[in-house]
């Protein structure tokens, strides 16, 4: 009995030990991407590359645009076809060649004016806007192990983000003289 007593506490405790905490992930991305200040000072950022439609191969452009704290554009044209979706900071649209503007209301409304604002500046201002952010534990994505962090909203949308776990073995510097 002891044996079996002490074989799940030695499980448990090594399951616990292997989790990172939160803040120290947050904190190794926040390394990894330069720093939180190098991070807080990037307003803008804007992509643009080409997408493809696997089911029959058409591809076209594709446009992301974000600015802090809340504007966001999203923009892609295929074969002719266009669909784009933006943030103004008050209201959240979206665009198609067939159905033309709409305004988002509503729930979708919401969801949308909080990608945006978590787009525009990612866990960093997490406090000041009262999100919760809870560790998701370890998973695996395409075969690499990363630390799943969720990060919920004052106003309830949820987001998953995840960072990938690199483990660098310690590999001390050599003096100048070898």
């Amino acid at each position: 009995m002891k044996f079996l007593i002490s074989f799940s506490l030695a499980v448990l405790l090594s399951v616990a030990a292997s989790a990172q905490s939160t803040s120290a992930v947050l904190k190794q991305a926040e390394k990894a991407l330069g720093s939180r200040k190098t991070l807080l000072a990037v307003s803008t950022t804007t992509r643009t590359g080409t997408i493809k439609r696997v089911s029959d191969g058409v591809s076209g452009k594709y446009i992301y645009r974000s600015a802090q704290p809340n504007l966001l554009n999203i923009a892609y044209d295929l074969d002719g076809f266009e669909i784009e979706s933006g943030s103004n900071g008050r209201s959240g649209w979206k665009r198609n060649s067939r159905d033309g503007l709409q305004t988002l209301t509503g729930v979708a409304s919401v969801e949308f004016q909080a990608k945006a604002a978590f787009r525009g500046s990612l866990w960093l201002n997490a406090k000041k806007e009262k999100s919760k952010i809870v560790s998701g534990g370890r998973s695996s994505v395409g075969g690499k192990q990363v630390n799943v962090v969720n990060i919920t909203t004052a106003k309830g949308p949820q987001y998953k983000a995840v960072f990938r776990c690199i483990v660098r073995p310690f590999a001390p510097r050599r003096n100048a003289r070898g």
